[in-house]
């Protein structure tokens, strides 16, 4: 069945006149505000901004390959490449994009990775956001804008992070997919390329996979049996690439206890911010469900938004996890005309109309906040690492122990053990208590920098050994930096 291509646009601004009109135009300019505080953020603190989690194992990764040093190493045992203190790290996502940004000099590896995951981010946006039938162009543009002017999305973003990558190349594959209103071969190559550089981002693909057997059969099930053959092969070349212990560096990485209140949490804590989009997107791919590939976007939206929700029962999730299903909802706004605004009542347009231009409003003046607030606190983060690396290793064997692995890399030029994660393999049993404690006591710690309170973040055991060698030094914020006794 394919969309009529004649209904006007509900609440575009030439729809209707008077109150309806101006609100919806004070929508679209509050969303162009939001737009431009996050371009803002991400281009002028391109350089300045500390290394982030996630974009830390990233760019040391991609340095020790850079350095054509082994990549996939045992923890228990450390590496010792960098002096007497060991490195103990697990391979924290398949490593694809490490191995791209592997091929930039470390120096300018940081700037250029964060630049690309901007390109592709925002790229994407109004790539999809060009629609199939001219007249959904402004609801495609408004969730375009919508969505790129969400601060807490482009946090993650525009890092060295694989995120928007991934991101990217699922939405582009279900954009073809609901063009041609079934699923293909190069849609699959797509969806399993995201899969494989951030496996967060494979909601949509499954989704789409459930849809596709619903509506088209036929292509469904070969279609999957390429899925499961291109995924085998890309752990075939995960599993050769690291003499077959990429698994467990991935299952140690990401294998931690499940929470439903975690969960719960992490999906209601940006509805503020998304409902709007959510509820819009849902209601639209509901509505046109008959079309086969608005079916296949509705699949999509409810993959995403589940698989979100798992990702966020685990400790360490964060709003990067909104990314994908955000991207779907603007796939479904560039597809799923709005109904005709001649069917709405004038009360119930300006109703609309108000809701609109409130939630860009809010939007806006969230990016606008988290912007300023950003250019205030990160340069005097990245302050504080500098004095730490010009302050606190005297000889070369000297190290700074952190809680943030960006702060690690930046003063330490590699990391040297994720806390997040080393803790979650002490208490599984992967790693002897013993070693990190051993690690705690050994004299080339000189300074700790803790984001988490005092000590916060670290093992109970660590954390009363630091307590009793080091004494407050200096901080910026809630980040602390303690010296050695």
């Amino acid at each position: 069945m394919a969309i009529e291509e004649n209904w006007p646009l509900a609440l575009a601004p030439r729809a209707r006149t008077g109150v309806v009109t101006w609100t919806v135009r004070l929508g679209f300019v509050a969303l162009v505000a939001g737009v431009l505080a996050t371009t803002v953020f991400a281009l002028g603190l391109l350089h300045t901004r500390p290394v982030m989690p996630g974009e830390a194992e990233v760019l040391f990764e991609a340095a020790r390959m850079h350095a054509h040093l082994p990549l996939f190493t045992d923890p228990r045992a450390g590496t010792f490449e960098y002096g007497s203190y060991a490195s103990r790290f697990y391979v924290l996502y398949p490593p694809i994009w490490s191995w791209v940004v592997s091929f930039v000099p470390p120096e300018i590896a940081q700037p250029i990775a964060r630049f690309v995951g901007c390109a592709a981010w925002f790229g994407v946006l109004a790539w999809i956001s060009q629609p199939a039938t001219p007249r959904c162009r402004p609801a495609a543009m408004a969730g375009a804008l919508y969505v790129a002017g969400v601060f807490v999305l482009a946090n993650f973003a525009t890092t060295a992070r694989p995120d928007a990558i991934a991101v990217a190349l699922a939405a582009l594959a279900l954009d073809r997919c609901v063009r041609r209103q079934r699923l293909d071969g190069w849609s699959v190559a797509l969806f399993c390329t995201a899969a494989v550089l951030k496996p967060n981002v494979m909601g949509a693909m499954i989704g789409v996979f459930v849809a596709s057997v619903i509506t088209a059969p036929r292509y469904a099930l070969r279609n999957i049996a390429m899925a499961i053959l291109l995924g085998a092969a890309w752990i075939d070349v995960l599993e050769i690439a690291s003499n077959g212990v990429w698994h467990e560096h991935f299952v140690c990485s990401f294998g931690q206890p499940r929470s439903l209140a975690l969960a719960a949490s992490g999906a209601v804590s940006r509805l503020p911010l998304l409902g709007g989009l959510l509820a819009t997107a849902a209601w639209l791919a509901w509505r046109h469900r008959y079309h086969r590939g608005i079916a296949l976007g509705l699949g999509a939206l409810a993959g995403a938004f589940a698989w979100a929700c798992l990702a966020f029962s685990r400790p360490g999730s964060a709003s990067n996890y909104w990314l994908e299903t955000c991207a779907v909802c603007v796939v479904i706004l560039a597809h799923a005309p709005l109904p005709d605004i001649r069917e709405w009542s004038g009360t119930t347009a300006r109703l609309a109309a108000i809701a609109f231009a409130a939630q860009a409003i809010y939007n806006a003046g969230a990016a606008w906040e988290g912007t300023l607030e950003s250019f205030e606190k990160e340069p005097a983060r990245a302050r504080l690492a500098q004095f730490a690396r010009e302050n606190c290793r005297a000889e070369p064997n000297d190290v700074i122990v952190a809680d943030e692995p960006g702060f690690e890399l930046e003063t330490n030029d590699r990391i040297l053990a994720t806390v997040f994660t080393m803790n979650a393999a002490v208490r599984a049993g992967k790693l002897p208590l013993e070693t990190a404690v051993s690690d705690a006591k050994r004299p080339e710690v000189r300074c700790v920098m803790s984001a988490h309170g005092e000590f916060g973040a670290f093992l109970p055991e660590v954390r009363d050994i630091f307590r009793d060698r080091f004494r407050l030094m200096k901080e910026e914020g809630d980040w602390k930096l303690y010296a050695h006794r």
